[in-house]
């Protein structure tokens, strides 16, 4: 015997398999079949229906969706449609990954770019390179030298205690700072810290004209990934917006390339194997410099997402054309999809309105023929009676239509002449003038004729 409990109602049984079938139907849909916009949209509805254009002029000119020079013009529409239909199906994911990369880039590369400091504990932590060597003095005392290279300073550790290949394990050491544009070999000298004086010039000359780069690319990730987070949404992009995050990517992804190998040829690879006493010098990379190359590698992550991912609607490829229906603006993309989702909705209440009317004059048809298959058989029935009266048959004194039965047979009055058959075929329908139904027949008037509202 069950216990009272765990007895359970038709009711309560029906409840609980339909909560089941439900929460097993909610697991099938994703969250836009669910509540008809993706998850995400719902947490951040301000956000997906930012436009992206600023309340202020003049970038709320220059953002302009109609904006006849930068954004809505042949030109703009061609590079706009550029890319695939498929990134742009997926615009999030891969607009997504784009924000993701830049967003680590942002953390690597402000690391890296401490190697602007003048603190020498930082510069030997965020170093764009590392020189080491081991060398002994005239009187025979062996030293290590360490050089840290920054790219406005560089620091030059001396230890007393140089033993093993380790150079951070060495002990006794001093640093000297320099300043990068002071470093030059003093008149009659022909080398600054061992290295030859023309290596040195060359060496200073790359990490100065880096100085500028380095910190320029910390400065525009942010408006990188703002380019991110406004391609993200198709209500916010357009032409104007893949231009700027293509074009200054671009133009940065081959720059900074420049300016990592100028560094790396004039601060390593253009530098002496050995010092001015024959000692082998090591050369290392700095963290410095593997974090701007991890900035270039997102970089160019960044610029083939912008490339691939076409304006809304878009989608030419690698051509450029100018394709009509091609989004001029997300907001424009949007009007369009909707009046064409309107405009195929009417079209199918259209076809299916037909089919109803179809069937509705069908149906009044019908019901019109039993409206006079009743009148006829009311008909009868008076007449019997009439012809079994006492006071006898009585004289037709209406002149009442001639009519005829709903299966052909032509029915007489009372006066016995035979009825006018005026319940035609199906395909005389076309007469009905409502389609609300049919109301009783009158006697002193044709069936078939009309219907009254």
């Amino acid at each position: 015997f069950m216990e009272e409990s765990e007895v359970k109602t038709g009711d309560e049984a029906g409840d609980e398999a339909g909560d089941e079938a439900g929460d097993e139907a909610d697991e099938e849909l994703d969250g836009c079949a669910r509540c008809g916009c993706p998850d995400e949209e719902v947490c951040c509805p301000g956000f997906w229906e930012d436009d992206g254009v600023p309340p202020f002029w003049p970038l709320s000119w220059v953002m302009d969706p109609k904006n006849p020079y930068l954004n809505d013009n042949r030109y703009a529409r061609m590079f706009g449609n550029l890319g695939f239909k498929y990134f742009d199906s997926r615009r999030k994911a891969f607009m997504g990954a784009a924000l993701a990369v830049t967003v680590l880039s942002i953390l690597i590369t402000g690391f890296g770019c401490f190697a602007l400091s003048t603190e020498p504990r930082i510069l030997q932590s965020t170093a764009w390179g590392v020189a080491d060597r081991t060398y002994q003095t005239a009187n025979g005392t062996e030293l290590g030298q360490v050089g840290y290279i920054g790219l406005r300073k560089f620091v030059v550790r001396t230890c007393s205690r140089a033993s093993g290949s380790d150079f951070n394990a060495w002990g006794g050491c001093v640093n000297d700072v320099k300043w990068w544009y002071k470093a030059a070999c003093a008149p009659g000298e022909d080398n600054y810290y061992g290295f030859p004086c023309s290596d040195v010039k060359t060496c200073r000359f790359s990490s100065i004209n880096s100085q500028f780069g380095a910190f320029t690319t910390c400065v525009t990730l942010f408006f990188a990934m703002m380019g991110c987070l406004t391609r993200i949404r198709k209500v916010a992009d357009t032409n104007f917006q893949k231009f700027i995050g293509c074009i200054p990517d671009t133009i940065g992804v081959m720059t900074q390339a420049q300016a990592l190998a100028l560094f790396a040829a004039g601060c390593a690879e253009g530098m002496p194997e050995k010092d001015n006493l024959g000692n082998p010098i090591n050369y290392t990379v700095g963290p410095g410099y593997w974090c701007y190359v991890f900035c270039w590698f997102a970089a160019v992550v960044r610029v083939s997402m912008h490339y691939l991912t076409p304006v809304p609607g878009g989608g030419a490829g690698c051509k450029l054309e100018d394709l009509e229906g091609v989004a001029k603006s997300a907001k424009l993309a949007a009007a369009i999809a909707a009046s064409r989702a309107e405009q195929a909705a009417a079209e199918a209440a259209v076809l299916a309105g037909k089919g109803t009317e179809k069937g509705a004059l069908i149906a009044a048809g019908g019901a019109t023929k039993a409206a006079a298959f009743l009148g006829m058989l009311g008909r009868r029935t008076r007449r019997a009676l009439n012809r079994n009266s006492p006071i006898g048959p009585q004289e037709n004194t209406s002149n009442e239509t001639p009519r005829k039965g709903p299966f052909g047979r032509q029915e007489e009055n009372s006066n016995g002449e035979s009825l006018e058959n005026l319940i035609g075929p199906r395909e005389d329908m076309s007469h009905v003038a409502s389609l609300n139904g049919p109301t009783e027949p009158r006697d002193d008037k044709p069936i078939g004729t009309s219907l009254d509202p």
